[in-house]
């Protein structure tokens, strides 16, 4: 069951070491999917291994910036 662990905001921040209010951001551009339990959210591990290998190489640090990655990464999918 250790598979199913969700990871918390906090605990995401960490991981990507950036600001809890840019994975704030980054969750509400759809960027990591998360889950909202009660009045926090939880990242599933799949969803923060796609965030790495979707968003590797692309720049996240800036809503401009983060909508062109998106569009990158939507495109690839749609290939």
């Amino acid at each position: 069951m250790d598979s199913l662990q969700m990871i918390t905001q906090a605990q995401l921040k960490k991981l990507v070491n950036c600001l809890e209010s840019h994975i704030t951001f980054l969750r509400e551009m759809g960027i990591i999917p998360a889950i909202k339990t009660g009045r926090n959210y939880m990242f599933s591990p799949i969803s923060v291994s796609n965030f790495y290998m979707d968003y590797e190489g692309l720049d996240v640090s800036s809503r401009i910036k983060a909508i062109q990655s998106k569009q990158i990464v939507d495109a690839r999918k749609k290939i």
